[in-house]
């Protein structure tokens, strides 16, 4: 994972940011494409978890097919709402966004022992409110 501005990173505080403002179907497509991210880094606890995040908040999302996220993402349903999601917030818009937004990612992540710990606490963090 790049340190600290991976997409994934981006994706986080974005959803954060996102769900500070009241905007629930925009902090859900966030947080799904942080877990297509997590799943493709190898990162299994973050994308199980980014998983019942968008399950707790919409019970009838798509997710709810599959038990885990890694069950959900070779299906062609799954990847077809990947893709329009990826088109819709590619990594260069997200990032961009974020600049919008006045969000600057500091060095937060030195606070942390490794990426995995920081990346976890950005997930629960959309969780908090």
């Amino acid at each position: 994972m790049q340190e600290p501005a991976s997409p994934l990173v981006v994706y986080l505080h974005l959803a954060r940011t996102s769900d500070l403002r009241r905007q629930p179907m925009v902090t859900d497509k966030l947080i799904l494409l942080a877990g297509a991210l997590a799943h493709e880094q190898h990162l299994p606890e973050i994308a199980e978890r980014c998983r019942e995040i968008v399950l707790a908040r919409n019970p009838q999302h798509l997710l709810r097919k599959w038990p885990k996220f890694a069950d959900a993402y070779p299906s062609e349903g799954f990847q077809t709402l990947l893709k329009q999601l990826r088109k819709q917030y590619s990594p260069e818009k997200a990032e961009h966004m974020l600049g919008t937004l006045g969000i600057e990612l500091g060095r937060e992540h030195e606070l942390y022992e490794t990426s995995q710990e920081y990346v976890s606490a950005l997930v629960e963090a959309v969780m908090r409110r």
